[in-house]
């Protein structure tokens, strides 16, 4: 097993790939970003994020209920998605991860970075 320690208990390697892979997967980040500012039916869900196959967005919503991410009822029509408690949480760990590559890339020139990584936000930020 190959595993990281930051200076943090070591880390399995794995859970950090599985995770990246987790949400790379299509729809996923928008689906999470759109659900952040109201709860939508999937119609004004889907249309939020311009998805433009149904099937695909239906198994990628699907996928963030069965990871409990997101919630839906399944109470019929007219029912919303919100985020989760777990969606909610993972959202200022997402953007962290994202201010991190965008500082990387803008010092991205051969050599190390001369200034430190910004601090991630706190996960307890709404």
């Amino acid at each position: 097993m190959h595993t990281v320690s930051w200076g943090r208990p070591r880390v399995d390697q794995r859970l950090i790939y599985n995770a990246l892979e987790f949400f790379k997967l299509h729809w996923t980040l928008e689906i999470l970003a759109s659900l952040t500012s109201q709860p939508q039916r999937f119609n004004e869900l889907q249309r939020s994020v311009q998805a433009m196959h149904a099937t695909a967005f239906n198994a990628a919503l699907r996928r963030l209920v069965d990871h409990d991410l997101v919630h839906h009822p399944n109470q019929g029509d007219g029912t919303h998605y919100t985020l989760t408690s777990k969606g909610t949480l993972v959202l200022p760990l997402l953007r962290g991860f994202v201010e991190a590559i965008r500082w990387w890339e803008a010092t991205d020139d051969g050599e190390p970075p001369s200034t430190p990584a910004p601090e991630p936000p706190d996960a307890r930020e709404p």
